[in-house]
């Protein structure tokens, strides 16, 4: 099955869907992150919740928006791509799985947060979290190919 999958994806095609991918999940943490300051909550229409969920003691760390830092790791996720893209170094792509495997684990334990502790979804931050788990899933796609 695996292998269905990643045979008509080339391996050089990869880096550019983490870059894309990387590239939508900062433009969706930058789009709670500015809410956040402003003190707003995003529409949300799909799932109910999200005001609980990005109000809750659970959206800071440190005084820091759990947006922001997700954002920066988006950037961060797109710059090491591109820097891949470039460069075609096994050491970059290990540095990318690293990152994506970081930003995996935190949005499995905001996901888990969502669902057990909160009872309640914010549908951009599970955007985020498919994000961030399809980055990872590439990241080992790239990995295993490089």
């Amino acid at each position: 099955m695996v292998r269905k999958f990643t045979s008509f994806l080339p391996k050089k095609h990869i880096p550019y869907f983490i870059a894309a991918l990387g590239v939508l999940g900062f433009l969706d943490s930058a789009y709670l992150s500015i809410l956040h300051f402003r003190n707003e909550i995003p529409p949300c229409a799909i799932v109910s919740g999200c005001e609980t969920v990005i109000t809750s003691v659970f959206s800071v760390i440190f005084g820091i928006p759990i947006a922001l830092l997700g954002a920066i790791f988006y950037l961060a996720v797109t710059a090491l791509s591109i820097s891949y893209i470039t460069s075609l170094t096994y050491a970059k792509a290990k540095l990318l799985l690293v990152f994506s495997y970081f930003g995996l684990f935190v949005s499995l334990f905001l996901f888990l947060v969502q669902a057990f502790i909160l009872n309640q979804f914010c549908f951009y931050c599970i955007l985020s979290e498919i994000f961030a788990l399809f980055i990872y899933l590439f990241s080992l796609l790239l990995i295993r190919r490089v």
